[in-house]
């Protein structure tokens, strides 16, 4: 399908459903440049409005005297998948979309999206690929899980046809499928590359191993998200096609809610959500903290101060882009991904990709890596390249004594390739959940 009438069809699947994305797109085209004082007017109206709605017509805040927002309370994933039905409104109006999230935290939940709300997800998603150069149409080559129910594979794959692209599975590929996919990424000619992080690198690392880290001149961007974008992961990403990697940040429940510029900034969808930064208390930190979302527009079941299990921190510059649209830094990982060591410390799990990631540098001497966190032992997976000895082990076993002296002990594993979760991201670096502990 050519660009062109994948545009035309994308535009005409919108009207059928009612959802107005293009009007939007347009609007938020426009809104990006708002100065700070018109979006916060902007946003002040639309929470009012959303505070009246929440009172009247949603169980959960029914009667609800709050005049401002942090007078609600923080909400869980856990509390709306027990209580869901406390926080669909009583009155839903016109067609509703249902989402499910995948489910990474072991808590998969169902949303229920009013047509405004999709189309305001949609064309916030869509103004962040065009800051990458991507419009509305443009074939896509989308590094993905893949459903196991042949029903939602058949769907999913539909799908693809009609935004014209092609996938590639995220579950259980080797060597000879990452040539496959080479194979049909050359055939197929997309203008972008959109998937997560871990199975995009280790696409660009074949191309790189095998001397196909040629020009691809129908290439325009690579689009990462769902994964932690490493410093070493960006670059090698963009050696090996060529082209700019820009990171996207999002969730299943709400779409995108900041996505990178071309001066690397990540802007927040402030015509969508409401972005807070709390501390441990639920106080507002200006430093990092934990990111509470509030969707402004979704009347069938509106999410308020939906706590992500994510942190972050809002920046306080402009960016030098000119749009004045709110930046979200340092955004890592879940709660789960972060290390917790003496005294209650906290680490990003970053401080231990860079570690693997020097050694990588350095030589083939580990191919992946997974670090996971059971209490005070550190149990670490490695794949082992052509460069290993016994010397690797000591050298980073030596490298955590250096930050935590005694406190943690060190299991090493050698493993054939590590195991994804089953949403299909790869997370090298967690704390041990417990179904996930050692017997």
């Amino acid at each position: 399908m050519t660009p062109k009438l994948a545009n035309l069809v994308y535009r005409a699947a919108s009207t059928l459903r009612r959802e107005p994305t293009f009007r939007y797109l347009s609007d938020y085209e426009a809104s990006q440049w708002w100065d700070r004082e018109q979006l916060a007017v902007f946003q002040s109206d639309l929470l009012e409005k959303l505070l009246e709605h929440l009172s009247a017509e949603v169980p959960k805040y029914r009667g609800s005297l709050a005049s401002s927002l942090d007078e609600l309370p923080i909400v869980t994933k856990k509390e709306i998948k027990e209580q869901t039905i406390t926080f669909l409104s009583e009155n839903r109006h016109g067609p509703t979309t249902t989402k499910t999230t995948g489910g990474s935290t072991g808590q998969p939940i169902t949303i229920v999206k009013d047509a405004e709300a999709m189309a305001r997800e949609q064309a916030g998603t869509l103004r962040g690929y065009c800051w990458a150069g991507i419009n509305v149409g443009d074939k896509q080559a989308r590094m993905w899980g893949v459903p196991i129910d042949s029903n939602r594979r058949r769907k999913d794959a539909l799908r693809d046809f009609l935004l014209n692209r092609v996938r590639f599975s995220a579950f259980n590929y080797q060597e000879r499928d990452l040539a496959d996919f080479y194979e049909r990424f050359i055939r197929f000619k997309p203008q972008y590359i959109y998937g997560y992080v871990s199975m995009v690198r280790d696409f660009a690392n074949y191309l790189s191993r095998s001397g196909k880290s040629q020009s691809h001149p129908w290439l325009k961007a690579v689009i990462t998200t769902s994964e932690v974008l490493s410093q070493a992961a960006r670059n090698d990403i963009s050696k090996a096609l060529g082209v700019r990697v820009y990171n996207e940040y999002g969730c299943g429940e709400v779409g995108t809610i900041a996505h990178e510029c071309e001066h690397g900034s990540m802007h927040i969808t402030s015509e969508n959500l409401y972005v807070e930064i709390l501390d441990e208390q639920n106080r507002v930190s200006a430093k990092d903290g934990k990111i509470v979302i509030t969707e402004l527009h979704n009347r069938a079941q509106p999410l308020v101060r939906y706590e992500l299990g994510d942190y972050g921190r809002l920046g306080t510059s402009e960016c030098a882009c000119g749009r004045k649209l709110p930046i979200l830094e340092n955004i890592h990982g879940r709660a789960y991904d972060i290390i917790v060591g003496p005294e209650g410390r906290k680490y990003h799990p970053e401080f231990f990709i860079y570690i693997f990631e020097e050694l990588k540098q350095k030589s083939e001497s580990i191919l992946q890596f997974q670090l996971i966190q059971n209490n005070q032992t550190l149990n670490i997976s490695l794949v082992r390249g052509k460069d290993f000895n016994q010397d690797v082990e000591q050298q980073i076993a030596g490298r955590l004594r250096q930050e935590f002296g005694d406190y943690f002990s060190t299991e090493f594993a050698y493993v054939s390739s590590i195991p994804r979760e089953a949403s299909g991201k790869l997370r090298v670096v967690k704390r041990a959940q417990p179904a996930e502990l050692p017997n």
